[in-house]
């Protein structure tokens, strides 16, 4: 089991950086938004499949940290639901509407607040479809964890939504 760990733990790294930033932040795993969003209408039933681990794989970008109670705006969600062998079910990227203002972290991010207004999609559809996602797999798996947690808490509760992450959790910066 370990084993199968390491290769879903490989084959998210070979992926993560292609999430959201490798391709001037609206080209995820090489393919255009559209493309990734191919499996929209699409629910597999995980559940149906009891000797398969499934991961959920999460990249947020924002316009900023988190500083104390306040909670940077999401830009951008990218997600990927994979089993332990590395095989994606489902990719989605999401730009977000949030009316933000042009800021640095949208220039390092790769991000057009222009695009951001125009294709972006309301923060709280997106993040309904992820809760749903979220409840359908064994683990999830992030670059920095914690704050992708904090921002995903915070935003889940502010939406109304009840998550308690109680899935197995696997950071890569902490497995390095």
């Amino acid at each position: 089991d370990k084993h199968k760990l390491r290769k879903t733990i490989d084959a998210y790294s070979k992926s993560e950086g292609h999430l959201i930033n490798s391709f001037g932040g609206y080209y995820p795993l090489g393919l255009p938004i559209a493309q990734m969003n191919i499996l929209d209408n699409y629910r597999l039933n995980f559940k149906d499949y009891p000797e398969e681990r499934f991961y959920l794989v999460i990249d947020i970008e924002g316009d900023g940290l988190i500083d104390g109670v306040d909670y940077p705006n999401i830009m951008q969600i990218a997600w990927q639901i994979m089993n332990q062998n590395g095989y994606v079910f489902k990719r989605k990227c999401e730009l977000i509407d949030n009316n933000l203002q042009e800021t640095a972290a949208c220039e390092n991010n790769g991000l057009d607040i222009n695009l951001l207004k125009e294709a972006g999609k309301p923060l709280d559809s997106v993040l309904k479809e992820l809760v749903l996602d979220l409840g359908q797999v064994t683990g999830i798996i992030a670059h920095n964890l914690d704050f992708t947690i904090s921002i995903l808490q915070y935003y889940f509760s502010n939406q109304g939504y009840i998550f308690n992450f109680s899935l197995q959790q696997i950071c890569t910066m902490k497995i390095g």
